[in-house]
């Protein structure tokens, strides 16, 4: 496989469709059930924000395109869609050891997905929000 691509509606109710689409074509690649699910809560989390705020839950029209590569040792995931500019890697992390009344809403998505993930980046070409998540197979 050189790459493999999944259009989706900017819907949470497509939001299985990607999921099942990245874990089949990782488990294809070798990657162990942890990797997969690290991999599907990664999809989940980038879509769910991009449906809910880039979008503005409000997709119907909209679509998310999702572009899975394989470049030993790494599988690709790449993130794109329409909504706004927006690089959420800008959006200071949330501290996880402040008190649960103290800890602001907002940002915990993309603070787990670049916690679980060995890379994430982004960046914006042809009036596109990309973000590219990368798991490496050997990750433990």
């Amino acid at each position: 496989m050189n790459e493999s691509r999944l259009v989706i509606a900017g819907v949470l109710d497509e939001i299985p469709r990607a999921r099942q689409f990245v874990a089949e074509t990782a488990r294809s690649m070798g990657m162990d059930d942890r990797g997969i699910h690290q991999c599907e809560l990664a999809i989940d989390e980038a879509c769910t924000n991009i449906i809910e705020h880039g979008y503005q839950a409000n997709g119907f029209n909209q679509t998310i395109t999702i572009t899975l590569r394989l470049q030993m040792p790494n599988f690709i995931i790449m993130i794109a869609d329409f909504g706004p500019p927006y690089n959420p890697l800008n959006h200071p992390d949330p501290d996880p050891g402040a008190p649960l009344d103290e800890r602001r809403a907002g940002g915990w998505g993309i603070y787990f997905i670049k916690k679980i993930m060995s890379e994430v980046s982004y960046f914006y070409e042809h009036n596109q929000n990309h973000l590219v998540i990368v798991k490496r197979l050997s990750d433990d």
